[in-house]
């Protein structure tokens, strides 16, 4: 992209924000997404402190893990509200009178799609910065005066924030962008956003787990963890670079279907506009048959390992070990066995076992002495 288009779309998303900052619904999304959200932290904690009064383990995390839990109900009152930012891009124009104004500026359509999705998507990240201030500094000061709260994990949130929130913002936002081109009426293109947003939302949540981080809003399938924190493996940083590319596809298609005329042709748009889609549907057919194999890979671990039980399995006498970890760089296993030959391995005079890829033998000693073996 030229110098001058960036300068305009970002000239664009000022004005953008400076529109969207004098609007009430803008004031109220940001007071009910940051006010539900904090309760959302808030009453987590709660229930994990009354929990664990009564049981070690708790249907809630701690606090400081809770991110895993409630970083998709979070998501998704962020998304809800940025439909109410988003829905009347073009009809706005007509209520204020500005479209023959803004129709004669030379800015083309797509920078001026861009300028609004940019301008939108940092309004909503304001709210969202805002809640993780509040919610690290009511947890730092509540857990000093006792409450049953502490701050929450930083790599957590800045997950949440950078590889979950941002680009979920900008295809989100794309989408009902383009929704709004199409429909040209708020009321017709606020219930459409519902719906795509209520079936994904369904979708997402009938897949298994392995496709989490790919069918949901957010990475986490799992709980947080500090022994070995992550901000995003190459699986999910290369999803969420697939969305961008999808959103901008989605903007060449809105911008093509605008109703604005710009001097520019509508095909090279929608040729673009395909070229983008295309690459993003094949990026994501990738990453799904990608985690498909991983599945695959171990379902056929388990069935050697079940083969290797019939021709000479041992049985575990005595395991021990000691673990070394350094949070965040490394995890070390050093694991000593005591294993036993069954009957059947006695008689044919070898010993099978089997382990995951990764893991290689070192040394192999039978009564004390060294023992030839074949990894």
């Amino acid at each position: 992209m030229r110098v001058s288009s960036c300068a305009a779309v970002w000239a664009v998303a000022l004005a953008e924000m400076r529109s969207a900052r004098r609007q009430v619904r803008t004031w109220g999304f940001g007071l009910l997404a940051v006010g539900v959200s904090f309760l959302f932290f808030v009453g987590s904690g709660v229930q994990h402190a009354q929990d664990s009064r009564m049981s070690p383990v708790s249907e809630f995390p701690a606090p400081r893990f809770v991110i895993s839990i409630v970083g998709m109900p979070l998501l998704l009152v962020f998304l809800f509200g940025l439909i109410f930012l988003a829905f009347d891009v073009r009809g706005r124009d007509q209520r204020e009178r500005m479209v023959e104004v803004l129709d004669t500026r030379p800015v083309s359509n797509v920078e001026l799609l861009l300028g609004r999705l940019l301008g939108l998507v940092v309004t909503a990240c304001i709210p969202a910065l805002l809640l993780v201030f509040l919610v690290q500094t009511f947890g730092t000061v509540g857990g000093a005066v006792g409450a049953p709260t502490e701050p929450v994990q930083p790599a957590s949130l800045a997950t949440f924030l950078f590889v979950d929130a941002l680009p979920m913002f900008l295809v989100w936002g794309a989408v009902v962008i383009l929704l709004a081109v199409l429909l040209r009426n708020r009321l017709l293109v606020a219930v459409s956003a519902f719906g795509v947003l209520g079936i994904w939302v369904l979708w997402s949540q009938s897949q298994p787990l392995y496709l989490a981080h790919l069918a949901g809003p957010t990475q986490y399938g799992n709980l947080v963890s500090d022994l070995l924190p992550r901000v995003a493996d190459a699986a999910t940083a290369l999803h969420r670079l697939t969305l961008v590319v999808l959103a901008l596809g989605v903007v060449f298609a809105a911008a093509a279907l605008h109703p604005r005329l710009d001097s520019r042709r509508r095909s090279p748009r929608f040729a673009v506009s395909a070229a983008l889609v295309g690459a993003g549907a094949a990026a994501m057919t990738g990453l799904f048959l990608h985690a498909r194999e991983g599945v695959e890979a171990r379902d056929h671990w388990l069935a050697v390992h079940e083969a290797a039980v019939a021709k000479g399995g041992a049985d575990i006498e005595h395991i021990a070990g000691t673990v070394h970890v350094a949070p965040g760089r490394q995890l070390t296993i050093d694991v000593s066995m005591r294993l036993g030959a069954r009957p059947r391995s006695r008689e044919d005079r070898e010993l099978v076992m089997s382990f995951n890829p990764g893991m290689a033998v070192e040394s192999l000693k039978i009564g004390g002495a060294s023992t030839p073996f074949l990894h």
